[in-house]
Parts: C-alpha cells; structure tokens; sequence
C-alpha cells in the first residue's frame, strides 16, 4: 500500500469492526441532524430567555411581594402586567405599581418597576434582587405635628436588619431612580417642598460595605447635583465613626463636606467645609432660608473646620471670602430654639462695603427725593442675627472708617445696627439704629454721638464742596415712624447739635465785608464773596419736629467777625431757610464788645436745596445804610417835616 494514502480512513476515524472502512455518507448526514437539531433547539431557547413573558397572574409576583414585605416591611400592588426575561440577565417587570406600609396609604408609586434578579439564588428556588430600578416614581414623605412618619417603622427595620447583618444574601446591590419626584410636606415646621426631576443611582455591594450615591435634581426651578462617597451606613448603626465625603453642587454653588459621623443616641459629626457662592442672595432663596441682610452679601467662600449635632452646626474656625475682602473667626448656627439664628464674631484687615445696597432698601428715588418705597425690615418669620464684625479699615458707600467695631442684631421685634466704635477722619464715632417692625409701620430710632471729626476732609471724602473745616463734635437723638423712608422723615422728631471748632467758611471773607460795609454798602457783599472767614467755634442747635428742624441756637465766633442765624432747616424738603446777622468783633481792651445786632451789621439770607445753598445780603438793610440810595426810596417830607421855604403846589 501507498503510504502516503494509507492514513486517510485512519485520521478520519471511521473503520469498521472488522478493520474495512465504513460507510461515512450514513455516518455524516447522522452528524449534520443531530447538530442542526441541538442549533435550533439552542436557538428557541435564546429567543425565549430574551424576549420577555408576559404574565397577567403568576406566583412569581407573589414571591416578589413577599420578599419586599419581609425584607422592607413593604406591600407591593401591581396594577398593570408583569413581564420576565432572562438575557442577558433573568429581569422582572412590574407596570403601574405602589409600596407601601399595609392598611397605608402608598408611599411610593410607579409606572415601571424592574427588578434584575441574582442567578445562582434561583437555582435554590429563592428570588433576590441585585438591583431595583423605578421609572416616573412619585415620593411622599409626610411628617407629622409629632414629628411622627410612614417611613419610620421603614427605618427602622433597615436600621436593625444592617446592625445584626440580617438577610445579608438578599441584600439589593442597586437601587436606580429615574425621573422621579418627592413632596415632602412637614407639618410640625410648616414646610411643604418638591424635588423634581430626581435621577439617582445608589450603589451598595453588601451590608458591611460602603454605599456611594450619585444623583441629580431640580429644587425650585435650579438643577443640582448630589453626590456621596465611601458612607458605611453599617459603621453609624453601631455606633462607630465613619468617614465620608459629600458634594453638592448647582448653578450658584458647590458645597464639600468631609465629614466624620457617629450616629448613637443623636447624629453628630466633624469635619471640613468648602463652600462657594456667586451671590449669597439666590442660595438663600433657592434654600427657602430667610437670613437677616444676606441680600447684601454677593460672590463669597467659606472654607473651615465644623461641628454638626442635633441642634445646630458650628465652625470654631472659618475664613470667608468675600471679594478681596478676607474675614476670620467663629460662626455658629442653632435650629434648636424654634427660630433658626445665626451667631458669630468676624475679624478682617480690610471690608470693603462701597457697592453694597443699603440694607433696608433704596433711601432716596432716581430723582433724588426720599424714596416711597416700603422698607424691605425683616419679620418675626426670619431667623435670628447676632454678628459682630471688627475691621482695621472698613469703606461704607463713600464713608472711610479705620479701628471699626460693629453689631448687627437682628430677634422678633427688633432689628438692630450698633457700631460699637470706630475713627473716622481722625476722630470717633459711635451710633445705634434700632428698628422696631410693625406690619403697616416701623419704630425707628437713630442715636450718635462724634468727636474731633475733620470736618473738611470729610466732606471731601463723600463728595461734596468743601465749604467748611475744623474738627467737629455732637451728637443726634431722632425718632420716626413710618414704613417708607419719606414717610419716616416726615414723622421725624428729635434734637441734634453741632459744634465745630478752629475752622474755615471758604467762600465768605464777612471781616472784609463789614470793614467795606460803611463807605460802600452796595458793594460790601462782593468783597467776601471767594474769600475766606476763620472762626473759633460754630455752633448750631436744632430741635426737629415733623420732619422740620427749628434752630434754637446758632452761633459763630471768631477773631474779626461773629454772627448769630435763626430759621428751619426741612429735612422733608432736603432744604434750609436761614436768616444771620454778621457783625465785627471789637478789638481787646478796655470795655464790653458790641452786642451782636449792633451797627455795622451784616443781615444774609441763606437759603435753597443742601445740593446748591444760595448765600445772599438783605437787600433793603444795604439800601438803608447807602446815602445814595435811600434818598431814591425814602419818601418826601411832607407838613411840619418839610424843609423851610419850599412850599406845596397843587
């Protein structure tokens, strides 16, 4: 034989007993059946585990039901069809579903419920869920007068069933919401929110690991994102520490918690914040949280350490940011009392407060007048304030201050600005606004006191004519009533008096005024007119009734020149209307000076808006002091008076 065809019946396999080749036709088409019948029937089973089942009734949803009740206390209700597929994995569908507490009304309901079923239990005859997924699900979370709920016997039994590891192999590994909503309404606070559009995916691989939680959603129209990483939720049941991060971040803000929880008799924890805002104002909106004078505050950081309990969370160190302004210190804020508040001490190089809005609200219209706008004074309903700041240099609107110190308190009836101390143009100043709110009017009182102010250099500082100097003192004691800043003003009653010492009236020159006045009357008010008047003190004092200021004493002195005024000075109008008499000083020696009014004497009119103060001399007391022109005004003599010799024609 061939060797080289003698191998071929070998390697094909086929002999017969007798050592003859068989027939491999029959053998072969043998072969072809039995692997197109295993193919197809290969086939009809792939096509039944991926296509889904429906079933109307079965006891598959009865297992399933049982399980929820067993592991979550739960009764499931399907109200649509369930389907069941097994590629590529064995998967449950309930349409039309509702969870909750037997005899309650349900707590959660769904379009779609899918639950992935965990293979090797299915061999044991046991249905577990490795992860549960609700499509549209609605959330409802009611708490009670008591602070009582549905979903407490629910937590309950979470809690006890992870503490003592129970049931650990029918444990969900994934829980998967998509496009659900929760309504929380809390009876005992009042409160009644909604979470929309809630995507959230919570991965738990067993009880005793860590559950890290990722999820979005939409709070009051802003989208937000949500996330939780290594949290042990079976470390806080035993009352062990745990720690873990959380982020939550929207369009305004982002907040980053590393906190270290126990959770035993109360949850309390530590650990650092980092918090980011563009503007303080929408945060607080967006919380619903009404903090006294937030509105004020705009792009800002808080970055420090905390403690958190069940009354409130504190920061022993923190640094905010607000700006280029940088504040150190303590803040704390309690939930404990009722009222929310917020207590705290601050302390900054520089506080730079120019562009802030006043705190109350526009105190004058576009057109420069007291603006009728209602005062924006918090309630009774806003939380507590109680804020002291320090700062080496602070800037309030065009206000310059160094050294400051102020408090701002804000309890149910009253609202409060102290400042405590501060220099201002190298003096001092303190004051105190109190406001007491009302639902239609506000009480408020205003009450400063200043010293050694340079009375120039601030002018100039807050942009107005430097018309005055010296260093200046006094004080003010007002009252007002009302519930918009015109309305105050005209309800204003009070007293404030001014004195400023060793200064200059620029654009007057009276000394050089009244040594002209007796040989040129007419022309005596244009020798002063750009010139300068020094004196040793003025002095005014007004006594403010209705929003009208009358003078009880005004007065200044100087080396050539005193003088004296009368009049009202309008705080409703933003005007004055003033009439003072100017005369010279007698020169030392022996006798008693003039006294003020005597001849030669200087009467002005000063009057006009504190924007643009017109400074004018009595016209007729000019005339009269004129030969000239009183000739032209003063009448003929007549009768007895007439001059002999001239005789009356008719």
């Amino acid at each position: 034989m061939d060797s080289a065809l003698a191998p071929e019946p070998f390697l094909q396999g086929q002999f017969r007993r007798d050592g003859q080749p068989a027939d491999t036709g029959i053998l072969d088409l043998m072969s072809r059946r039995r692997i197109l019948a295993a193919a197809l029937a290969g086939l009809a089973l792939l096509a039944l585990a991926v296509a889904p089942w429906t079933i109307t009734a079965s006891s598959l949803t009865a297992a399933m039901a049982r399980q929820l009740r067993s592991m979550y206390g739960l009764d499931l209700n399907v109200g649509g069809r369930m389907t069941v597929a097994l590629l590529p994995m064995p998967r449950l569908k309930f349409e039309a579903v509702s969870l909750g507490l037997p005899g309650r009304p349900a707590l959660v309901e769904a379009t779609h419920l899918r639950a992935d079923l965990r293979v090797w239990p299915l061999f044991l005859g046991s249905v577990t869920f490795g992860e549960v997924s609700l499509q549209d699900a609605r959330v409802k979370i009611d708490i009670g007068d008591d602070g009582s709920s549905d979903w407490t016997p629910i937590l309950v039994r979470q809690r006890e069933r992870v503490e003592g590891r129970q049931a650990i192999t029918r444990h969900v590994r994934r829980l998967v919401m998509v496009n659900a909503a929760v309504q929380v309404l809390d009876k005992r606070r009042g409160d009644d929110w909604r979470l929309d559009d809630v995507n959230l995916v919570v991965n738990w691989p067993a009880v005793d690991a860590s559950l890290d939680l990722s999820g979005s959603f939409r709070w009051r129209g802003e989208a937000s994102q949500l996330t939780v990483t290594n949290f042990y939720p079976l470390a806080l049941v035993r009352g062990e520490k745990d720690r873990f991060g959380v982020e939550l971040a929207s369009g305004h803000s982002r907040l980053v918690l590393d906190l270290e929880a126990v959770l035993a008799g109360s949850v309390r924890g530590a650990g650092k914040a980092s918090f980011a805002t563009k503007g303080l104002r929408d945060v607080l909106h967006w919380t619903g949280i009404d903090l006294p004078f937030g509105h004020l505050v705009h792009a800002a950081t808080l970055v420090g350490d905390f403690t958190i309990d069940h009354k409130g969370v504190a920061f022993p160190a923190v640094q905010i940011t607000m700006g280029a302004d940088k504040l150190d210190g303590a803040l704390s804020m309690h939930f404990d009392r009722g009222r929310p508040g917020l207590t705290g001490t601050l302390a900054s190089e520089r506080l730079d407060l120019s562009t802030a809005p006043p705190p109350f609200g526009p105190i004058l219209s576009g057109g420069g007048y007291w603006s009728y706008e209602r005062l924006h004074v918090q309630d009774g309903g806003a939380a507590d304030l109680d804020l002291r700041i320090s700062a080496a240099a602070a800037r309030i609107g065009p206000v310059k201050l160094e050294d400051a110190a102020a408090n701002l308190l804000v309890k149910p009836g009253r609202v409060e600005i102290a400042l405590g101390r501060a220099t201002l143009n190298k003096g001092t100043v303190k004051g105190r606004l109190a406001v007491a709110p009302g639902t239609e009017s506000h009480d408020v009182k205003l009450q400063g006191t200043f010293d050694r102010i340079d009375l120039g250099a601030f002018l100039t500082d807050i942009g107005q004519t430097r018309w005055i100097s010296g260093l200046a003192q006094g004080q003010v004691n007002l009252e007002a009533f009302g519930d918009s800043p015109a309305e105050l003003i005209r309800r204003t009653n009070g007293r404030a008096t001014i004195t400023v010492k060793q200064g200059d009236l620029w654009g007057v020159a009276f000394a050089e005024a009244l040594r002209r006045l007796e040989r040129r009357p007419l022309s005596a008010p244009l020798e002063w007119r750009g010139g300068r008047t020094a004196f040793e003190q003025a002095h005014i004092a007004l006594n403010v009734h209705a929003g009208v200021g009358e003078v009880l004493d005004a007065n200044l002195t100087g080396a050539a020149a005193r003088a004296g005024a009368q009049g009202r000075v309008s705080l409703v109008e933003r005007s004055l209307a003033l009439r003072a008499t100017v005369e010279p000083v007698a020169a030392p020696g022996p006798g008693t000076a003039p006294a003020l009014g005597a001849s030669p004497s200087l009467l002005l009119d000063i009057y006009g808006p504190w924007s643009d103060v017109s400074v004018a001399p009595d016209a007729r007391t000019l005339i009269q002091r004129s030969g000239a022109a009183r000739q032209l005004f003063t009448p003929e003599p007549q009768g007895e008076s007439a001059q002999p010799g001239l005789t009356r024609t008719e």
